[in-house]
């Protein structure tokens, strides 16, 4: 039996068009899902600290729960907003592409 290394190799390493879209494709999707869970862990993280917070006294300098959660954790907050608006842009991609297609076409029939 004779084997044919470089023609073997050939066949392993070509790359189709079609593949390398359904690579993207996948590649795309875990970024996606990979922002979304980033951005749901920082909003959990955000829930359990307001729902565990002590409530202070009322008085002068007191604060409210949710704008002391706010001040101490605003970076979070607003990197978990980021992380899964881009997230769901990312998932949903070709409704939204589909979407603006079709506003487009509509503007052009005017």
């Amino acid at each position: 039996m004779q084997i044919d290394l470089e023609q073997d190799l050939g066949h392993l390493c070509e790359w189709r068009s079609s593949d390398a879209a359904q690579l993207s494709i996948v590649a795309l999707t875990l970024v996606g899902v990979f922002l979304l869970a980033s951005g749901v862990q920082n909003v959990a993280a955000a829930g359990y600290a307001l729902a565990t917070k002590p409530r202070g006294p009322v008085g002068l300098g007191a604060f409210p729960v949710p704008q002391q959660l706010w001040e101490r954790q605003r970076e979070q907050i607003a990197r978990s907003i980021a992380e899964m608006s881009a997230g769901v842009v990312i998932l949903c991609r070709d409704r939204l592409t589909r979407a603006l297609a079709a506003v487009r076409r509509a503007r052009v029939g005017e």
